[in-house]
C-alpha cells in the first residue's frame, strides 16, 4: 500500500470495514499490554488527541463504541490510516491489523481511484474536509477543496444492482447533455452511511430521481425504501420530481401504477432522449 494512501483519512473506510473493526475492538479486554495500553476501543481512544470527557462518556455508553469513536475522531487532522495502524500496533492488536489489512487497502484504493477522476487523491484531502458532515459524494470533496458549496445534482439514478451497466450508460448520455448526474455506487463516498446519505441526496441535493424499474429493483428492500422516500419528497414539495422508467415488464406497486411513467422500449438501444423529454415524461398525461 503506497504511503499516500496510508496517509488518507479514516473517513474513506467503508461501513462494512468499520463493522469488522468494531467486532474486534468493541469487546473490553481486561489485560493491558506491557506498556499499559488498553487493548480495545479504549486503547484507540487513548491514542487519539480527542481527550474530551463528555465525548468519552458518549462513546462509552454507545452500542458501537469504536464506530462512534471514528465518527468523532475523523474530524481531527491526525485521523489517518497510518496513525490508526500505529495505535493498533501500540495496543499489540496485530490480529486486528492482519484480519482487516486487505479490506482497508481496498477501501483506500477505491476512494483514491474515484478522487483521481476529480484531480485529487486520498492523501491530498484534509481531514476537516473528508470528515465533514457535509460530505456525501466525491464531488462534495472537490467542491469544498476549492471553497465552494457542496455539490447539487439534476438527477439521482436509483437502480437494481443488475442494471448497473444500463444506469452508467444512461448517466453518460445525460452528462453529455450537461446534466449533472449522481449514481450511488459511483459517486457516494465509500465511508458514508448509505441510508442517511441517499435520504439527504433525495430530499436536499437532487432535483429529480430517475428510477429504471425492473423485477430486480423491487427485490431490494433498500431500493423500495428509497423509491418511497423519493415519492414522498415529490408529494411534500408538490413537484414532478419522481421519474419512474419501465425498463422491464414488472408487477408495479399501487403507488407507482398511479403515476405517469416513461416506457423504455426494447428496441431502444440507447437512452438518447433529451433531458427535456424526461421532464415531459413527468408532466404528460400519457406516454407511448
Amino acid at each position: 500500500m503506497a504511503d499516500s494512501i496510508l496517509d488518507g483519512s479514516v473517513a474513506f473506510l467503508r461501513p462494512s470495514t468499520i463493522e469488522c473493526l468494531s467486532v474486534q475492538l468493541n469487546p473490553q479486554k481486561l489485560l493491558r499490554t506491557e506498556n499499559k495500553s488498553l487493548r480495545d476501543w479504549r486503547g484507540v481512544y487513548e491514542g487519539t488527541n480527542i481527550q474530551n470527557s463528555m465525548i468519552y462518556e458518549k462513546i462509552k455508553h454507545s452500542q458501537n463504541p469504536f464506530k462512534l469513536l471514528l465518527e468523532e475522531w475523523k474530524r481531527f487532522e491526525d485521523t489517518t490510516i497510518v496513525n490508526l495502524l500505529k495505535i493498533l500496533e501500540t495496543m499489540e492488536r496485530f490480529d486486528v491489523i492482519d484480519d482487516n489489512c486487505e479490506m482497508i487497502k481496498c477501501d483506500m484504493q477505491a476512494a483514491d481511484k474515484l478522487l483521481k477522476e476529480k484531480g485529487l487523491s486520498v492523501g491530498a484531502v484534509e481531514n476537516k474536509i473528508a470528515g465533514s458532515e457535509k460530505v456525501l459524494t466525491y464531488d462534495d470533496i472537490a467542491m469544498l477543496k476549492t471553497a465552494r458549496e457542496v455539490a447539487r445534482y439534476d438527477v439521482l439514478i436509483l437502480h437494481a444492482d443488475e442494471d448497473i451497466l444500463f444506469a452508467e450508460r444512461m448517466a453518460q448520455v445525460l452528462e453529455q447533455q450537461n446534466i449533472k448526474v449522481c449514481l450511488k455506487d459511483r459517486d457516494l463516498l465509500v465511508g458514508t452511511m448509505e441510508l442517511e446519505a441517499v435520504t439527504s441526496l433525495i430530499s436536499e441535493r437532487c432535483n429529480k430521481v430517475a428510477v429504471p424499474l425492473t423485477p430486480e429493483f423491487f427485490n431490494s428492500p433498500s431500493n423500495n425504501l428509497y423509491s418511497s422516500l423519493a415519492q414522498s419528497s415529490a408529494i411534500a414539495e408538490n413537484r414532478r420530481s419522481f421519474l419512474p422508467i419501465i425498463r422491464k415488464p414488472t408487477d408495479l406497486p399501487t403507488n407507482i401504477k398511479m403515476l405517469t411513467k416513461l416506457k423504455w422500449k426494447s428496441t431502444s438501444a440507447e437512452p438518447n432522449r433529451k433531458w427535456k423529454d424526461y421532464n415531459n415524461a413527468a408532466t404528460n398525461e400519457s406516454l407511448s
